[in-house]
């Protein structure tokens, strides 16, 4: 009897925890996350760590798809155009999701309508960098050897719509100054060029550069912050020099297709906080300078992002480009 008993009981914890997990359906099967940059670049980095964690909390592998180009508009592309199942996601930015929006007209996808917000994964600061046989020492002297020489002095980028050309743009625009632009497809490639003095300058993201800058390689300028990077303490901010209101932060989110269950946003959405809590992604931060996210559940990324993209509306009239949409 007490065998019996102790099968019964079983037997009954079984069925209510199948019932359960029927109940709930999602998920069954692999997720796929769609990473719109290179391997090895910042969001693939953050990427990896995440889903790690994600796929443990899921219960079901996390399949990563890197679909690189257009300044991430083609990853945004194939999510926006994937089943709203749950089952495809993309991890976003604002390069991608908002500033490319308002600057390439005809993109099959709408920043607000084609996607459901998951949460924000990180802040990025972004620094500005020059090549050490540049003779500046200084943002401020970089500033006076560029209206020395307008449209001479080149600068790095990872395309006309991603946050640090835009931000280049505003700056030059400010403060009197033109460069030319050289895109390169991922930061991988600036670097070198940086480097050797092929490229005289650049605005990237401060987990980019940081090796090169800790190799004493290239010289930090500037933090795109308002305040000081406990990670770089004595490179003053853009504010502090130049510009006293500048200040330009980049981030990355997850997102899924428009329509998406939101059972399965909400599933999603907890296991992302979890895997933004482990110590590995805590140390991911700290190791390259990023911020942790404010905007943690669907809501508050859904309000981030609108917000970004009337921020960037206003900042892209005041440079002068008129906005896509």
């Amino acid at each position: 009897m007490p065998i019996v008993r102790r099968l019964a009981t079983w037997l009954t914890v079984a069925i209510v925890t199948t019932g359960s997990a029927l109940a709930s359906g999602y998920p069954d099967k692999p997720v796929t996350f769609i990473v719109p940059f290179a391997p090895g670049s910042t969001t693939d980095g953050a990427a990896r760590i995440l889903t790690q964690h994600m796929a443990r909390t899921l219960g079901q592998p996390a399949v990563i798809d890197n679909r690189v180009g257009a300044g991430g508009t083609i990853g945004l592309s194939a999510a926006a155009r994937s089943a709203p199942d749950g089952y495809t996601v993309v991890f976003t930015g604002i390069s991608a999701h908002v500033l490319a929006s308002l600057t390439m007209p005809g993109l099959p996808w709408d920043p607000v309508k084609s996607f459901t917000p998951i949460g924000q994964i990180a802040a990025v600061p972004l620094v500005m960098t020059a090549n050490k046989a540049v003779p500046a020492s200084s943002l401020a002297e970089f500033v006076a050897h560029a209206k020395s020489r307008p449209g001479e002095l080149t600068y790095a980028t990872l395309g006309p719509t991603t946050a640090p050309n835009l931000g280049v743009v505003l700056f030059m625009q400010r403060v009197g100054i033109s460069m030319r632009e050289v895109a390169y497809k991922s930061a991988a490639q600036i670097y070198p060029d940086l480097v050797t003095g092929r490229v005289d300058f650049a605005l990237d993201n401060l987990v980019n550069a940081l090796p090169f800058i800790q190799g004493d390689r290239i010289r930090p300028l500037a933090v795109t912050t308002l305040e000081r990077m406990g990670t770089l303490p004595d490179v003053p901010t853009i504010a502090e020099t130049v510009l006293p209101d500048f200040s330009l932060t980049s981030w990355i989110g997850l997102a899924a297709p428009a329509g998406a269950p939101k059972a399965a946003i909400d599933t999603l959405a907890d296991a992302l906080r979890k895997a933004l809590a482990s110590p590995e992604y805590v140390q991911w931060l700290e190791k390259n300078g990023a911020q942790p996210p404010r905007a943690t559940t669907p809501e508050q990324f859904g309000a981030m992002i609108a917000s970004e993209m009337t921020l960037w509306s206003s900042a892209l009239k005041a440079a002068g480009a008129a906005p896509a949409r």
